[in-house]
């Protein structure tokens, strides 16, 4: 019983602690050659005691890691195990694959792995298909990496209506694929003789469109 008050009041003691000094103390700890992210006094997060960022300091006795989760450190994401390490490299979570260094920062933008290039979206998730940046067009294979430059004629714009119809061939008869919306913009690929536009609208998805209602951006 005596046992069960001093815990109480240990847990009691740390529930009244000031968050902010909590977090100020947090740091990272070395366990043999992996890393873990302690956040106060030798312990650790727990996968159980994050919600809506509010931290419950008790239920860190249950001596849980951080474990199968993101995390947000300063401004930079991190990916931990199931047992609560700090990963590196190549990750997949939830269907989607992410990049995370040598310091387990997730990777933003172009990588370069034994001599293939792969590119990872603002969010971190690596991009297949079509990928437009800074105004030039990349084509990435089903498994990430790059394959070539797509030129075509530019990027076009949507203007002048409120929808576009996107067609299968080059003909007002031709099946209508998708519908575009005005301010849209997409890869042109090529201009036909009868006043169509082919467009790359997605990964999958190419379809021709009115070029009236299509503005060419070189």
């Amino acid at each position: 019983m005596k046992k069960k008050l001093v815990l109480g009041l240990a847990v009691m003691a740390l529930t009244v602690i000031n968050i902010g000094t909590v977090f100020a103390a947090s740091n990272w700890k070395q366990d043999g050659a992996k890393w873990k992210y302690e956040i106060f006094n030798g312990y650790y997060l727990s996968q159980d005691n994050i919600q809506s960022s509010n931290y419950k300091l008790y239920e860190i006795f249950n001596g849980y890691y951080l474990s199968n989760q993101w995390k947000k450190i300063g401004n930079t994401w991190y990916h931990f195990d199931n047992n609560g390490y700090m990963q590196t490299g190549w990750i997949q979570d939830g269907g989607k694959w992410y990049y995370l260094r040598s310091d387990g920062a997730m990777h933003i933008g172009w990588w370069q792995e034994h001599e293939k290039w792969y590119y990872l979206g603002n969010d971190g998730v690596m991009q297949t298909g079509v990928v437009q940046e800074n105004g030039t067009w990349y084509y990435l294979e089903s498994d990430g990496v790059f394959s070539s430059i797509l030129k075509g004629l530019g990027t076009a714009k949507v203007i002048d209506t409120p929808t576009l119809r996107l067609r299968k061939a080059p003909d007002v008869e031709a099946p209508t694929l998708a519908f575009i919306a005005e301010g849209c913009e997409y890869l042109a690929l090529e201009e036909t003789d009868n006043g169509f536009i082919k467009l790359q609208v997605s990964n999958d998805l190419v379809g021709y469109s009115m070029s009236e209602f299509l503005q060419i951006i070189k």
